[in-house]
């Protein structure tokens, strides 16, 4: 039996237990289905990497990847969670007490408040 990330959605697909396990060692997150680099390994970004921009089409994937990634990063303990969802539909949700910082929601107060915490991360 698999088990769903977060909300079931477009992008969203059971994934079977025990597959594509995270590698610790290397840091790497599986990315994608089925999908392989140029010599045919499994796709797969660097835990460490800091800065990811995804863009899209509206309902074709862009949450459920970028959940993807958190869910398997929240795998290890030292990783912090501050998100911003200015969209406010609950995508996030999943990461209430988890997240450091979780801000969903669309109005100007919201906009403040992650503003405020992206200030505060660059003064550190």
């Amino acid at each position: 039996m698999g088990h769903r990330l977060g909300r079931a959605g477009r992008a969203d697909r059971p994934v079977p237990a025990g597959h594509r396990r995270p590698d610790y060692a290397k840091g790497r997150a599986p990315w994608g289905q089925d999908r392989q680099d140029i010599r045919g390994d499994a796709a797969a970004l660097s835990l460490y990497q800091r800065h990811l921009l995804i863009t899209g089409l509206s309902s074709q994937g862009k949450t459920a990847a970028l959940r993807s990634l958190a869910l398997w990063a929240s795998l290890d303990c030292r990783v912090e969670f501050r998100i911003t969802d200015l969209k406010g539909a609950g995508d996030w949700a999943m990461f209430d007490g988890l997240a450091t910082v979780l801000i969903q929601g669309p109005t100007d107060e919201h906009v403040i408040e992650a503003t405020e915490m992206v200030e505060s991360l660059s003064t550190r």
